[in-house]
């Protein structure tokens, strides 16, 4: 805004006008929109991440206890003597502490599924992540969907 002084000098007003401001809280409120959802997107991926690894760990551990004892154990926790206690010495949290794990041994212990469930958390896109000791994977949001369940397991 121009305004004259006394000497014939103009004098400009500086600031920003209610239109300016609104505008550009129109613009970040646009931005953050978009943005929110992407990164919750991708702090989820970096959490399935952890589950996955505490199955992947976990499935190779088995495979080790199973290649002993020729069979997989019933319980996880420790033990001195694994095929008489049929304990295996494994975590049941994950790295980070986003899943915890949670162990079924089939009858004559042939086989195990391995569940890593959310903890403190929960992951409405894949739910529980599942492996078999046969290599398969699954998740419980995912139902036999082979898309669904290449991405919670991030194929």
């Amino acid at each position: 805004m121009k305004t004259m002084s006394g000497a014939g000098r103009i004098h400009y007003s500086s600031g920003f006008t209610l239109i300016e401001i609104m505008i550009a809280v129109v613009i970040v409120g646009i931005l953050a929109a978009i943005a929110y959802p992407n990164y919750t997107a991708y702090v989820e991926r970096g959490k399935r991440s952890d589950g996955r690894a505490l199955l992947l760990e976990t499935v190779s551990r088995m495979e080790r206890y199973y290649s002993d004892c020729n069979k997989y154990p019933r319980f996880i926790g420790s033990s001195t003597n694994k095929c008489a206690d049929k304990k295996i010495d494994l975590s049941t949290d994950s790295q980070n502490g986003y899943y915890t794990l949670r162990m079924l041994t089939y009858p004559h212990q042939r086989s195990a599924l391995m569940s890593a469930i959310p903890s403190g958390w929960t992951d409405s896109d894949c739910g529980n992540l599942i492996i078999l000791t046969n290599g398969e994977r699954r998740c419980t949001a995912c139902g036999n969907n082979a898309t669904k369940i290449a991405k919670c397991w991030g194929k």
